[in-house]
């Protein structure tokens, strides 16, 4: 919406320096824009929230006998990519763990890891110090 003069004029125009183009709108059309466009971010919001649902509907491993970890990075899409699993037989003795996850992380906003741990028969999955770094 643009002010001129003593009324409100509502539009769409491009949002690029040097952009002078503007399409004039009723407001009638300018909310119904308005009110799409929120409708359409809650929606891929919840398909987000679908999409970490059915990642741990996944990451659910239906054998008793095996505790395990997942590590998985948001690539900004639509998917958690698995970065690596830990088994019961792996054990990092203060081990430090580099991942290269610069394809999903470098111009993401939403970048973000995710820890996943399923125990049967043992307490934990110990996670510290995580440092993320960018090196141009």
């Amino acid at each position: 919406m643009e002010d001129n003069s003593d009324s409100l004029k509502c539009g769409l125009t491009r949002l690029v320096l040097g952009c002078s183009h503007f399409v004039d709108l009723t407001k009638k059309n300018f909310d119904e824009i308005r009110s799409a466009k929120k409708r359409l971010i809650i929606g891929m919001l919840v398909e987000q929230k679908f999409d970490l649902l059915l990642g741990n509907y996944q990451d659910f491993d239906p054998n008793p006998n095996e505790d395990f970890a997942r590590v998985r990075v948001w690539d900004g899409n639509t998917t958690w990519q698995l970065v690596d699993t830990y088994s019961t037989s792996w054990a990092s003795n203060g081990e430090h763990k580099v991942y290269d996850v610069s394809s999903d992380a470098l111009g993401n906003v939403d970048f973000q890891v995710y820890f996943y741990y399923l125990g049967y028969n043992d307490w934990f999955f110990q996670v510290d110090n995580v440092k993320l770094t960018h090196t141009p």
